[in-house]
């Protein structure tokens, strides 16, 4: 699953390279952009123009009769995605990209959940893939996820589906057909990621600030956060997190 994350960098070259001539329109960090908020992606026109465009995060099927279906449809497991109602058209003809160079997932520890801040160890700008839809004149999108590779998977069952260079390119030609695109959907390597935790504050959604990025210690973190259940487990029933 993908519940936050950030857009912090705009690297302009990794834009042109993308295909497009203007690489910077109306950029301002996010460090905590959450659903149905207003996100940047990459979609592309019938002729295979790439298209730098801004667009709401939780994806609302053309056909849906409220907008409150985009909710729940914030990630779009791969798995489904070529037959499932909700996605297998925009899958077929409404592929995009969303901008990012990090995400936030949560880990139970004795107190809480502790947030972390999962990134590239290159601290490079990456994308994800994405699918996008248009309802009556609202444009919004949702993050495909897969199976989590070795490093996360201690932290999630699922994962964003993170894109190689080489696979944006296959991913955003509408000539491609969603049967050639399976060798893509897996999940990023995990050599080339790291996490640490973060500050609890980003757990509020209108909290966006560089400090949401920036490494906490995990103790403190937790007991700064708002009080949760009693805890079960003694802390040395817990599995420490990697990297702390």
């Amino acid at each position: 699953m993908c519940g936050r994350y950030t857009d912090t960098k705009r690297d302009k070259q990794f834009l042109v390279r993308m295909g497009l001539e203007q690489a910077e329109i109306d950029f301002v960090p996010r460090y905590n952009l959450a659903p149905t908020q207003t996100a940047a992606i990459v979609a592309c026109h019938e002729d295979g123009r790439p298209e730098l465009r801004r667009s709401r995060w939780g994806l609302i099927p053309s056909w849906a009769k409220d907008e409150k279906i985009g909710s729940s449809l914030i990630n779009a497991r791969a798995e489904g995605i070529a037959t499932k109602p909700a996605f297998r058209t925009s899958f077929r003809k409404k592929r995009c990209v969303v901008l990012a160079d990090g995400f936030f997932e949560w880990i139970k520890v004795p107190g809480g959940k502790q947030p972390v801040y999962i990134h590239l160890k290159s601290g490079e700008s990456f994308v994800f893939a994405g699918l996008w839809d248009l309802w009556h004149e609202l444009e919004t999108f949702s993050i495909v996820t897969v199976q989590p590779n070795e490093l996360l998977s201690s932290v999630h069952t699922r994962m964003p589906l993170m894109l190689s260079p080489e696979a944006v390119e296959r991913w955003l030609d509408p000539k491609a057909a969603p049967d050639e695109l399976s060798s893509i959907l897996c999940p990023y390597p995990a050599d080339r990621m790291d996490f640490f935790p973060v500050s609890p504050k980003v757990n509020t959604p209108h909290i966006d600030s560089p400090e949401l990025v920036q490494r906490a210690d995990p103790d403190l973190s937790v007991k700064s956060a708002p009080a949760r259940r009693k805890r079960t487990k003694s802390f040395a029933e817990e599995p420490l997190l990697p990297g702390f």
